[in-house]
């Protein structure tokens, strides 16, 4: 079973499907509700104005009606004279004035419905400011709450559902620097409880001899090892890697320049290293592919079976650079296979420890490789072991000009 590093448990909340058809995001949209509610509102003040205005035309042209038909009826047959007086004129201004009070008044009343109907729109966005002015950062179970959006159109609900997106994701940066500290503080209050034990004890004692003076000391140094070893993968783990250094390395060199390191070990458990593939180059930082082979590597012959074997097979097509670390020892189980990169988790805690681990090496193995733009999958061996994948895009270092940011 393959695990890419690139998932993440914090993005499986944002990974989720949060999108609608384009109609149905059209009907909810509140811009579109918007603009059919102004072209509503714009023909019913249209309509309005031009009913008022026909009212008072009509009443215009009675009126003028009504006086030509006296003229008409005082007037000599023979001569016909239209007159316009100044009741007529001032009848005229008048009804351009009544025009600009109409016009003024339907204006009114649009802009009344619209600040009605805005206003209620508006609504769910007020509701959802209130919620998230609620939210006290300080408090963490505050971050876990989720954003309840009154349906009132997708802008919204995608505003929500982006605050509750940023809630989840501080919510899980906060619980994993939590429980980083908490593992942290675990793991270095053991060697620290041994080291003040073997003090105590020592100075309890009212005679010493060399021998004990040189087991007391032993005992310190190793595990004062223990503790620099421990702090150094933690700060190697949680450093920001801002500049990396492109070089051409050739992977075969650096395979057996580790297995040459690690062949104490691996005549401790009779376990044989065997370097396969082909002598292949890879643009990449060679401090860094170096200490994610070497922990690969190593946990390859210390976590292996008596009399096993270990292979590392290097290959290269014209996309990826590939390379496989097999052993034959137990294995791991699926389960297993989805937890073996968070840090602090061992697969075997009594083992783990008796062998000086700390759960870090893949942690920051995975670390690594996600920093250096690889992937790393977790296969079963047949008939029995594990193969640890690396992937890395081919790059040319000329590209990057010597560096990767």
């Amino acid at each position: 079973m393959e695990r890419d590093i690139s998932l993440m448990n914090k993005n499986n909340y944002e990974n989720k499907s949060y999108d609608g058809s384009f109609s149905k995001k059209i009907k909810n949209s509140i811009v579109v509700k918007l603009m059919v509610t102004i072209i509503i509102i714009f023909i019913g003040m249209m309509t309005l104005s031009n009913f008022m205005i026909n009212i008072c035309v009509n009443n215009y042209f009675q009126e003028f009606d009504v006086e030509i038909e006296n003229i008409f009826q005082t007037a000599n047959h023979d001569d016909l004279y239209l007159l316009i007086n100044e009741a007529q004129v001032k009848s005229t201004l008048e009804f351009r004035l009544y025009i600009i009070l109409i016009m003024l008044f339907t204006v009114l009343i649009g802009c009344f419905f619209l600040y009605f109907i805005i206003s209620h729109m508006m609504k769910p966005l007020k509701s959802l400011a209130e919620q998230v002015s609620e939210i006290d950062i300080h408090n963490i179970e505050d971050l876990n709450q989720e954003i309840v959006a009154i349906k009132g159109g997708y802008e919204i609900e995608d505003l929500a559902h982006t605050f509750n997106v940023t809630l989840k994701k501080l919510y899980l940066d906060y619980e994993s620097q939590k429980k980083f500290s908490s593992n942290v503080a675990h793991e270095l209050r053991t060697p620290l409880a041994v080291l003040y034990s073997k003090i105590d004890v020592f100075g309890k004692k009212s005679e010493r001899n060399i021998e004990e003076y040189e087991e007391l000391i032993t005992s310190l140094k190793f595990n004062i090892e223990r503790l620099a070893d421990l702090v150094s993968k933690i700060l190697l783990l949680t450093k920001k890697s801002n500049n990396i250094k492109l070089i051409n390395v050739c992977l075969k060199d650096i395979v057996e320049e580790i297995v040459f390191d690690l062949e104490g070990i691996a005549e401790e458990k009779s376990v044989t290293a065997t370097i396969t593939g082909d002598n292949i180059s890879m643009c990449t930082d060679d401090g860094l592919i170096q200490r994610v082979l070497f922990n690969l590597i190593e946990n390859a012959i210390k976590y292996n079976v008596n009399n096993g074997k270990v292979n590392i097979n290097l290959s290269k097509n014209d996309t990826d650079t590939i390379i496989e670390i097999a052993d034959t020892g137990i294995g791991i189980t699926d389960e297993h296979k989805e937890k073996v990169f968070d840090i602090f988790y061992r697969v075997e805690q009594s083992r783990n420890r008796a062998l000086g681990g700390y759960g870090i090496g893949l942690a920051l193995v995975e670390s690594i490789v996600k920093v250096l733009g690889g992937k790393i999958f977790i296969r079963d061996n047949k008939p029995q072991g594990t193969i640890f994948v690396l992937s890395f895009q081919n790059i040319d270092s000329k590209m990057y000009s010597g560096s990767l940011n």
